[in-house]
Order: C-alpha cells, then sequence, then structure tokens
C-alpha cells in the first residue's frame, strides 16, 4: 500500500503575507490550500506518494516555495514501514511526527533537519533514535514512547 500525507501545515506570524495558493497549485494539479485561521494555513497532500523518488521530491519543492513558513509535517498513521533517507533534505519543517507507524528505526538524515524543533515517533517499534539527531540544536521535543 502507497502511503500518502494527510496534511502540511503552514503558520507564520506574518499574517499580511499568506501562502499563494497560486504558487501551491501549480505544483500539482490535486493540491489544495485551506485557511485554518489568520496565520494557518493547512495543505492537502494526500495523492502524493511518499514512497516513491517523484513523491519526495514533490514534497521537497514544495517546501522550497514555503520558506518563510513554520511547517508541520504530519505523517503519523500511515502505516509507514520506513522513511526515506530524503527525508535529511526537507530542512525547513519544525515539526515532524511520524508517531502510530510500523517504524522499526529512523534515517540517520533525521539529524540534518536543522529547524527541527519537535520530533514525535511515538507508537512505534524504535530500538533507537539516531546518534545524528544530537546535531538537531533546536529540538525541544522528543516525544519517543512505545
Amino acid at each position: 500500500m502507497a502511503s500518502s500525507l494527510h496534511a502540511l501545515v503552514f503558520s507564520s506570524s506574518n499574517t499580511n503575507s499568506p501562502p499563494q495558493p497560486r504558487t501551491f497549485i501549480e505544483l500539482h494539479e490535486n493540491i489544495s490550500l485551506k485557511k485554518v485561521r489568520a496565520d494557518l494555513y493547512e495543505v492537502d497532500l494526500s495523492s502524493v506518494p511518499l514512497t516513491t523518488t517523484d513523491g519526495i521530491s514533490f514534497l521537497q519543492a514544495l517546501l522550497d516555495k514555503a520558506k518563510k513558513f513554520k511547517i508541520t509535517l504530519r505523517l503519523n498513521n500511515n502505516q509507514l514501514s520506513s522513511i526515506s533517507p530524503e527525508i535529511g533534505n526537507l530542512n525547513h519543517i519544525t515539526f515532524l511526527d511520524l508517531s502510530c507507524n510500523n517504524l522499526l528505526e529512523l534515517p540517520s538524515e533525521i539529524g540534518q533537519l536543522s529547524t527541527l524543533q519537535i520530533l514525535s515517533c511515538f507508537d512505534n517499534s524504535l530500538a533507537d533514535i539516531p546518534a545524528t539527531c544530537s546535531n538537531l540544536t533546536n529540538l525541544t521535543s522528543l516525544n519517543n514512547q512505545k
């Protein structure tokens, strides 16, 4: 089963400068931008398969267009058994939710997410967190309960 991203959330302290729907929609025809509140936008990416190189490349291109926003990447409850090492290229993520999947390990490239503040990976079968997570100097919360 190909897993997909359910939501990508953008927030900005500058409410005068919301993301422009056109910049997101032109990347992929099945993407919609929903305003949640004045400073919060959600992009539904459920049609983007994250188990393919094209899916990860698409996600990276989308995140590159959204550099000025705080980005929450929710991959929870997707029955994922692995995370692509390319996740290390998604360096604008501030919150990464990998909880409630079937993960046995996280790629060491997680340690390249320099803006990551919150990593949630509970309810998986993780034996360890990669040593590279010590590079996450902005990390304020790690939830790794089984």
